[in-house]
């Protein structure tokens, strides 16, 4: 999931305002490591929602956190000169999260989306919060927090390792290195707070770090449903296959905006391609469903991505702060609104989506390497039996196929009852964000090695010019990894090939000319 910028990629200040935050300024925060201010007037608001939890804290009356206990804790009423001390308490017991610490760009886009939320006013916590929170994020104090420990029904988990250094506890990575929290602010000239009533439940009580890792996921999502538009352009010129599927006519018909979209990008990348040339005849009549229905199946995972790209759009400024603060009614309010099963849904769907898309790049491949139906020497060898090829790589290829495949399985329903069941269901989000950036993983391997296969491919059939797209990434390739005269180690060339796409270099090829 990581591809955090070096030092020198600063971009433009983002201003958050609590209610506009995209996608895109996400990802410009958490690997452009762009600064954030704080708009006047949502400043303003957090102040109003903060006097409001100073008044309603010390009355007779029981809100859930502030003046209670937590969970199934609920009905216990906290002395009021404990208000303070417990919400220390509740940050020191919910520090339950273990195994890796989640990538400096994950804790940058959490740490983005949290400040924005507390912006809406719902959470009632001390302007001071959002004002450290907002340094930290701008002179890269990043938190160290482990990711295991969250069931999707608030990140209470991951946003207690959040807090810590807000106490002077825990470490944190300052600068690319990681160290104490106490000497990083040192360095920087901050102080530790002290939590006041809500404070801390108002931090932790949201679903940001996932959240804020959904915006990443989909975001590389884009990036990889690019470059499989590319990767089958340059296969379908390998396997000098039929471009009537490709014709604008067929859209007309079934106008679904997905397979339109991707249908005009593939005819744009293959610009110029020998495909298109009046005297190019086809090989056949028409293709295997796996080259002739790929408009079909990439535009049903652009709408997938889509679907699930409108559902973290909401979230990205919306309130899942429990209780609620509503500063209009001068009151708080018990609520349900950190239960994101919409969020895990769409992104079930989506793995759904690329299962799909993995099981169609294997199968142009495996199409690619029969020679009775490529017109090719068998597995791509230059000189079959004496050379073997890429017969091998099939097993790879399978290997990958199947693990995205188990990964589509939806974790939705994979929950426990837990607090004595008073938290008896809960959405598994995080799971679902963290095997849908899993599967895009494996992905960026299928795409690297259908490239690879179709360069050598296209040097087998001989001296046929290629699109204007293709041409660039052909020329790429070629450039890292050279024509398979000769059996070689093979995983170093898939290695060097999944390196171009793993860092979006193919992307920033074809800008200019797709988009």
């Amino acid at each position: 999931m990581s591809r955090l910028c070096s030092e020198n990629c600063n971009q433009a200040e983002i201003v958050l305002t609590g209610n506009d935050l995209t996608i895109k300024q996400v990802v410009e925060a958490a690997r452009r490591k762009s600064s954030i201010t704080i708009a006047a007037e949502a400043m303003e608001t957090v102040k109003k929602s903060r006097k409001i939890v100073m008044r309603l804290a010390n009355q007779e009356r029981l809100f859930y956190g502030v003046n209670t206990g937590t969970g199934a804790n609920k009905t216990i009423r906290i002395p009021n000169n404990e208000l303070e001390m417990f919400q220390r308490r509740i940050i020191l017991s919910h520090c339950i999260c273990v195994e890796k610490p989640a990538e400096e760009d994950v804790i940058r886009a959490a740490m983005v989306v949290r400040i924005n939320g507390m912006l809406k006013g719902t959470a009632g916590v001390n302007p001071e919060i959002i004002e450290l929170f907002t340094k930290m994020l701008n002179r890269r104090i990043h938190p160290v927090v482990p990711l295991v420990g969250s069931v999707g029904d608030s990140d209470i988990g991951p946003l207690a390792h959040f807090v810590l250094p807000l106490l002077g506890m825990g470490e944190v990575i300052y600068k690319g290195i990681r160290t104490s929290s106490v000497e990083a602010f040192a360095a920087e000239n901050l102080q530790p707070i002290v939590l006041g009533p809500k404070d801390g439940l108002g931090i932790i009580n949201s679903n940001a770090v996932y959240i804020g890792a959904g915006a990443l996921v989909l975001s590389d999502c884009k990036e990889l449903f690019d470059l499989s538009d590319v990767s089958y352009a340059l296969n379908l010129e390998a396997f000098q296959g039929n471009t009537s599927p490709l014709r604008p006519e067929s859209f007309d018909m079934r106008p679904h905006v997905g397979q339109r979209k991707c249908a005009e990008r593939i005819r744009n990348i293959l610009e110029n391609s020998f495909l298109w040339q009046p005297d190019q005849v086809p090989r056949t009549v028409q293709d295997p469903i796996s080259y002739r229905s790929t408009p079909q199946v990439h535009g049903a995972c652009r709408e997938a991505l889509e679907f699930a790209t409108s559902i973290l759009a909401i979230e990205l400024n919306s309130m899942s702060d429990n209780p609620m603060v509503l500063i209009d009614k001068c009151d708080m309010i018990s609520n349900g609104q950190f239960h994101i099963l919409n969020v895990t849904h769409s992104f079930e769907l989506l793995r759904i989506a690329l299962a799909n898309l993995a099981n169609t790049i294997c199968s142009r491949m495996f199409r690619l390497m029969d020679p009775v139906l490529s017109g090719l020497p068998a597995f791509l060898s230059p000189t079959p039996g004496r050379c073997c090829g890429y017969a091998a790589l099939q097993k790879t290829i399978a290997d990958l196929n199947s693990q995205i495949r188990q990964l589509a399985h939806p974790v939705s329903m994979d929950y426990l009852p837990l607090g004595r069941d008073v938290e008896d269901i809960c959405t598994m989000a995080p799971l679902a964000i963290k095997k849908t950036a899993e599967s895009l993983g494996k992905l960026e391997y299928l795409i690297a090695i259908e490239f690879m296969v179709a360069c050598q491919a296209v040097d087998l059939r001989s001296n046929l010019p290629l699109g204007r797209g293709t041409q660039l990434v052909y020329q790429r390739i070629r450039k890292v990894v050279p024509f398979l005269e000769e059996d070689r180690v093979v995983a170093n060339d898939v290695q060097t090939v999944y390196d171009l796409v793993s860092k979006r270099i193919i992307n920033k090829d074809l800008a200019a000319i797709v988009e």
